[in-house]
Protein backbone atom coordinates (compact mmCIF):
# COMPACT_ATOMS: atom_id res chain seq x y z
CA UNK A 1 0.00 0.00 0.00
CA UNK A 2 1.49 3.10 -0.53
CA UNK A 3 1.68 6.55 1.28
CA UNK A 4 -0.17 9.48 0.60
CA UNK A 5 0.94 12.93 1.93
CA UNK A 6 -1.56 15.84 2.25
CA UNK A 7 0.72 18.54 0.72
CA UNK A 8 -1.43 21.13 2.30
CA UNK A 9 0.00 20.15 5.57
CA UNK A 10 2.66 22.70 6.88
CA UNK A 11 4.99 19.60 8.68
CA UNK A 12 5.44 18.22 5.03
CA UNK A 13 7.54 15.30 6.76
CA UNK A 14 11.26 17.47 6.84
CA UNK A 15 12.83 17.16 10.05
CA UNK A 16 14.79 20.13 12.02
CA UNK A 17 18.30 19.51 11.17
CA UNK A 18 19.63 20.75 14.69
CA UNK A 19 17.01 19.05 16.91
CA UNK A 20 15.27 16.69 14.84
CA UNK A 21 11.67 17.90 15.62
CA UNK A 22 8.98 18.68 13.07
CA UNK A 23 8.73 22.08 10.98
CA UNK A 24 6.98 24.18 9.15
CA UNK A 25 6.68 25.98 6.31
CA UNK A 26 6.89 29.79 6.84
CA UNK A 27 7.32 30.78 3.02
CA UNK A 28 7.79 29.19 -0.44
CA UNK A 29 8.41 30.31 -3.71
CA UNK A 30 9.42 28.89 -7.36
CA UNK A 31 13.01 30.10 -7.93
CA UNK A 32 12.61 31.16 -11.71
CA UNK A 33 13.41 29.25 -14.80
CA UNK A 34 14.10 26.11 -12.96
CA UNK A 35 11.70 23.51 -11.99
CA UNK A 36 12.86 23.78 -8.08
CA UNK A 37 11.05 25.59 -4.90
CA UNK A 38 12.62 27.25 -2.08
CA UNK A 39 11.14 26.68 1.11
CA UNK A 40 11.66 28.80 4.17
CA UNK A 41 11.00 26.33 7.25
CA UNK A 42 11.10 27.30 11.22
CA UNK A 43 11.36 24.03 13.80
CA UNK A 44 8.04 23.79 16.21
CA UNK A 45 10.90 22.72 18.88
CA UNK A 46 13.58 25.11 18.96
CA UNK A 47 12.58 28.01 17.03
CA UNK A 48 15.79 27.14 14.20
CA UNK A 49 15.14 28.40 10.58
CA UNK A 50 16.55 27.44 7.46
CA UNK A 51 15.83 26.74 3.77
CA UNK A 52 14.94 23.45 1.62
CA UNK A 53 15.41 23.80 -2.00
CA UNK A 54 13.27 20.70 -3.24
CA UNK A 55 13.24 19.98 -7.10
CA UNK A 56 9.49 19.05 -8.56
CA UNK A 57 10.27 14.95 -10.01
CA UNK A 58 7.42 15.08 -13.20
CA UNK A 59 6.17 12.04 -14.77
CA UNK A 60 8.66 13.13 -17.72
CA UNK A 61 11.61 12.95 -15.63
CA UNK A 62 13.70 9.52 -16.10
CA UNK A 63 15.06 6.93 -14.06
CA UNK A 64 17.99 8.77 -15.03
CA UNK A 65 17.44 12.40 -13.94
CA UNK A 66 16.06 10.90 -10.68
CA UNK A 67 19.18 8.89 -9.96
CA UNK A 68 21.33 11.83 -11.03
CA UNK A 69 19.52 14.17 -8.52
CA UNK A 70 19.86 11.25 -6.11
CA UNK A 71 23.66 11.01 -6.11
CA UNK A 72 23.95 14.99 -5.86
CA UNK A 73 21.74 14.79 -2.79
CA UNK A 74 23.78 12.00 -1.27
CA UNK A 75 27.22 14.10 -1.90
CA UNK A 76 25.58 17.15 -0.28
CA UNK A 77 24.63 15.25 2.92
CA UNK A 78 27.88 13.95 3.09
CA UNK A 79 29.59 17.47 2.91
CA UNK A 80 27.05 18.63 5.60
CA UNK A 81 27.79 15.86 7.54
CA UNK A 82 31.95 16.29 7.25
CA UNK A 83 31.25 20.11 7.99
CA UNK A 84 29.26 19.27 10.60
CA UNK A 85 32.31 16.69 12.21
CA UNK A 86 34.48 19.83 11.64
CA UNK A 87 32.73 22.07 13.59
CA UNK A 88 32.50 19.68 16.72
CA UNK A 89 36.63 19.09 16.72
Amino acid sequence: MSETRNLTDPYHGIACPKCHGPTRVIDSRLVPDTNRIRRRRRCDKCAFRFSTRERIVGETDTLAEVEAALHTLENQLRELVTKIHDLRN
